[in-house]
């Protein structure tokens, strides 16, 4: 019989999913696994790091536009990369939030691995003790089709919001976008459509023979299905023409 018990952070509530994690991953013996889309610092950060001879397996969201917006911290992900008990995977839809300790117990919830998500925000849960054995074959499937984050992919993102920060009056307009609009992935976990929205770009026209190599001949009504990191290159080519000439669809 599958014993489940309601969770919830209120304001005021001393109880809060974060210190039921909390209390829980302090008795872990064989393994952590977290899936979150969001991961940022919060009390329990020092605390998994620490998880010394216990196996952790991280499945998050890796997208510039969740760094860009504070929405994740690229230096806990690196942090978590670091660690040599740890695997990091992402999955770039992912919305689900749970928590899975010794493949025993699970806390499902609303609430991410955020400051806000385990203790500020109003968020519902349930902790599941028993029968896991669905939960938890459906997320190994997952697994194994997310993509690994390493110290590679890592050093690409952190370079990427080098540049952003750098030129930050230059890229407002396009980071904006970026914010509010959801990008929609033609391929799963690693691409996203773009489209132009006018043929002009800074004064220059790109259908023009001088232009035919810039931005692989832009034309009116294209839509480029292209990998995450390419997009990636493009929004920063737009940066730096100073355009507001294309939009996330």
């Amino acid at each position: 019989m599958m014993n489940v018990k309601f969770l919830y952070n209120h304001h005021g509530i001393s109880n809060s999913i974060g210190e039921r994690l909390k209390y829980l991953i302090s008795k872990t013996k064989n393994e952590v696994i977290i899936m979150s889309p969001y991961i940022s610092n919060n009390p329990l950060i020092d605390m998994i790091y620490d998880l010394n001879g216990i196996k952790l397996r991280v499945l998050t969201r890796f997208s510039l536009e969740d760094f860009l917006n504070d929405s994740s911290d690229i230096n806990i992900i690196d942090g978590l990369v670091k660690n040599p008990n740890s695997e990091i995977r992402y999955y770039s839809n992912l919305h689900a939030k749970i928590y899975i300790i010794d493949r025993q117990k699970a806390i499902v919830t609303s609430a991410n691995f955020t400051q806000n998500g385990m203790y500020n925000n109003l968020e519902y849960g349930v902790l599941i003790e028993n029968n896991l054995d669905n939960m938890l074959e459906d997320i190994n499937n997952l697994w194994n089709k997310a993509g690994v984050i390493n110290d590679k992919k890592i050093a690409l993102i952190q370079n990427k919001l080098d540049v952003f920060k750098k030129n930050k009056n230059q890229i407002d307009g396009i980071r904006n976008q970026v914010i509010k609009v959801d990008k929609k992935v033609v391929k799963q976990k690693k691409s996203h459509q773009y489209k132009e929205k006018n043929r002009t770009m800074s004064g220059k026209n790109y259908g023009q023979k001088e232009d035919k190599n810039h931005l692989n001949k832009i034309n009116d009504k294209i839509v480029y299905n292209i990998s995450e990191y390419k997009a990636l290159n493009l929004i920063t080519q737009l940066s730096q023409e100073k355009s507001d000439s294309f939009s996330l669809i």
